[in-house]
């Protein structure tokens, strides 16, 4: 039997097996499985301790478990987004939306999107009307501030994933014509 492999793919394995194993797809797979397990368990516990000291009504012990939530969901986009090729489109809670260029499918993604927004807006204004122990004065005006800008950020998010979809599938496409010729 013929072997197909290059000089550089033998000059690797002879390499990674002098240093003691190789590091194929399954144990990335579940290194990935570890990290992603151990901060899902990081943002469940900052959650719980949100809602103790919330319901403690000692808001301002939470804070710290807010910062340590917001920056693991931050990384863990960056991340996403830094990764060469790019999921489906999804809104900010992980709906997968179309990327159709159609008016239907823009209604779609912004019905999905003001899903998600009241949603969010929702949980927001319940907390502060908990948090105040009852309405609070200007509670419409604060409602239409927050579901304004989750919007515009939830809509500006998703619209952005869509965009960078088309552009891979149109790069995908130039190749695969390429390849035709």
């Amino acid at each position: 039997m013929k072997d197909n492999r290059t000089k550089l793919e033998n000059y690797v394995l002879k390499n990674a097996k002098n240093k003691g194993g190789t590091y194929d797809e399954r144990v990335m797979q579940q290194s990935s499985l570890a990290f992603s397990t151990a901060a899902l368990c990081a943002m469940f516990f900052d959650v719980a301790m949100m809602v103790y000291y919330f319901v403690k009504k000692s808001e301002e012990k939470s804070y710290p478990y807010l910062a340590q939530l917001l920056v693991i969901c931050v990384a863990a986009g960056l991340v996403m987004m830094g990764k060469g090729e790019p999921g489906l489109p999804r809104t900010l809670s992980g709906r997968t939306v179309s990327a159709e260029k159609s008016g239907k499918a823009a209604a779609r993604r912004i019905l999905s999107c003001l899903i998600d927004t009241v949603v969010t807006v929702a949980v927001i204004t319940g907390f502060n009307i908990y948090s105040e122990g009852g309405l609070p004065e200007d509670i419409v005006k604060e409602t239409a501030i927050f579901f304004t800008v989750f919007m515009l950020i939830e809509t500006a998010v998703c619209e952005f994933r869509v965009r960078r979809w088309r552009k891979h599938q149109a790069e995908l496409d130039a190749q695969e014509d390429d390849l035709e010729d």
